[in-house]
């Protein structure tokens, strides 16, 4: 028997319904997918109250690290940038019985630390560009003691017939590629005459797994591509968005980047920028400069000694390019206080050779690691003092040695207020990473809702070495282990001035001011 056919008056209804069904169940997802992403929503980066930028979140995109600090923003050229128009004040991190107090960041409407400058300079102006991270950004000292603003009061003593202006520009945890970027987009619509780059700890301070060009690149391409309308309702459907995570989990894990795979292929861990990348981001800051008559100068403040201090150094070389190394200026201040401090308590100057990062030479005799005697001095009669630390990342070497003041096993006198621990490392072990602690007390201490900070200190040997006498708490010209404090920024003012004041436009800009 054949089946009846349907009427012709049940057919259009029939398709209405299988259409209504196809609309319903894609509305009904992003609905839900919505209330999900509601309930689940984060808060701004205003809402967090973390004084400094060592705390480190996820940036839009790809899942870069970036700092979660209110005075950075998301950037899609920059992967970020400093938010203009803030004043923040913040304590001193770390702190110590020593050292206490606060420091205030004030950045202007371009996001630049200092007064509010025009987009251009007036007729008679000498202006300087300063490009950096947080250390010529100038963290944990107050506004007018980071180095270019130093720089411009003692430029200004030195020439009172010029006018000058020098900009701080810095970010913190920005990368030469990061600098470069912005130079060229923003940096010489400034009109400097003369531009001072200062990057490099953070282009190879920690293993990422994708390269700074790389995500860069993913930014502008990804944010420049041409969307149809499909595809432009696609990319904003939260729907879509909680489903792709999903299908990619299928897929494979996720890997190093084609970057990272290159510069793992030679033999290193990756890093958001590579020696030779960073040599050639050099090169191409200083040609560009030459091109615009726009004298350049680069200053090493690499106080990790990464290799990207190398290939900066080498680079400058190689180019003929102005280069200031203030890490080294201020290791002979350290050197040279240890030698006042040595005598004046007779005891042995510290001994600790100077080696390339991650280049251990000259190993310690067979059988053992190097013996590293740590000292420090703190109020005679103190107990339980101790120095607790760890080797490099991956090592898994710790240590907790008691320190002694009895005149015994290395302590070279007693009851001097100087006490003394020998701790042997492991051969493969270069660097250690520790405090002193007394009564349990860590000498050093940072705000618990700190994931990380450079409170530890940091010694890089490679063979037996008797490390300085360094006072309880305190840190001669730094704050921590990577930013100078006050004092320290001053010093690099000075060996940066030096620098300055060879520069051909303002040599030209002096003789052109004579009477």
């Amino acid at each position: 028997m054949k089946r009846p056919s349907p009427t012709g008056s049940s057919r259009p209804l029939q398709v209405f319904v299988l259409l209504a069904c196809i609309v319903a169940v894609p509305v009904a997802l992003e609905l839900v997918a919505r209330l999900l992403q509601w309930q689940q929503q984060r808060p701004s980066l205003d809402a967090f109250a973390v004084p400094d930028a060592f705390v480190r979140d996820r940036a839009p995109g790809s899942g870069f690290a970036m700092p979660v600090d209110a005075s950075v923003v998301p950037d899609e050229d920059l992967l970020w940038r400093n938010r203009p128009s803030i004043k923040r004040t913040e304590p001193v991190v770390p702190f110590s019985a020593a050292v206490t107090g606060q420091w205030t960041l004030r950045l202007d409407s371009r996001g630049l630390r200092g007064d509010e400058v025009s987009a251009t300079p007036a007729a008679g102006v000498f202006r300087i560009l300063c490009l950096g991270d947080s250390v010529t950004q100038g963290f944990n000292v107050d506004q007018g003691s980071d180095w270019p603003a130093l720089l411009s009061r003692m430029l200004a003593t030195r020439y009172p017939s010029l006018h000058f202006e020098v900009l701080n520009a810095a970010v913190p945890q920005w990368s030469w590629v990061q600098g470069a970027r912005f130079l060229f987009r923003d940096g010489f619509r400034l009109q400097p005459a003369l531009v001072i780059s200062a990057f490099g700890t953070s282009d190879q301070l920690e293993p990422v797994a994708v390269s700074d060009s790389e995500q860069m690149w993913l930014s502008e391409n990804l944010r420049d591509e041409p969307r149809g309308t499909f595809s432009a309702l696609l990319a904003s459907s939260r729907a879509a968005r909680l489903l792709a995570p999903e299908a990619r989990s299928h897929s494979g894990s996720r890997g190093p980047s084609p970057g990272c795979l290159l510069q793992q292929a030679s033999g290193t861990d990756c890093h958001r920028v590579s020696p030779p990348e960073i040599a050639a981001t050099v090169h191409r800051i200083g040609e560009t400069a030459r091109a615009a008559a726009v004298d350049s100068l680069f200053v090493n403040l690499d106080f990790a000694a990464t290799p990207a201090a190398a290939a900066l150094r080498s680079a400058t070389l190689r180019d003929g390019f102005a280069f200031v190394d203030a890490v080294e200026a201020i290791r002979a201040e350290w050197l040279r206080a240890d030698i006042r401090r040595s005598h004046r308590l007779g005891l042995l100057y510290a001994h600790v050779p100077i080696v390339p990062f991650g280049r251990p030479e000259f190993p310690a005799p067979q059988g053992r690691g190097p013996l590293i005697r740590f000292r420090t001095q703190l109020a005679i009669g103190s107990s339980e003092v101790h120095v607790k630390g760890e080797g490099e990342i991956g090592s898994g070497f710790r240590f907790d040695a008691p320190m002694h003041d009895d005149g015994d096993d290395g302590d070279e006198r007693a009851a001097d207020g100087v006490f003394t621990a020998a701790v042997e490392t492991p051969p493969s072990t270069s660097s250690l990473h520790y405090m002193f602690y007394a009564g349990g007390r860590p000498e050093f201490a940072v705000p618990t809702q700190l994931a990380a900070s450079n409170a530890e200190r940091v010694l890089r040997f490679n063979r037996d070495s008797d490390a300085a006498v360094q006072p309880f708490g305190e840190r001669y010209l730094m704050s921590d282990a990577l930013h100078p404090d006050a004092a320290g920024q001053q010093k690099i003012a000075e060996a940066v001035f030096a620098q300055v004041l060879q520069a051909p436009s303002l040599q030209r800009a002096a003789a052109a001011a004579r009477p």
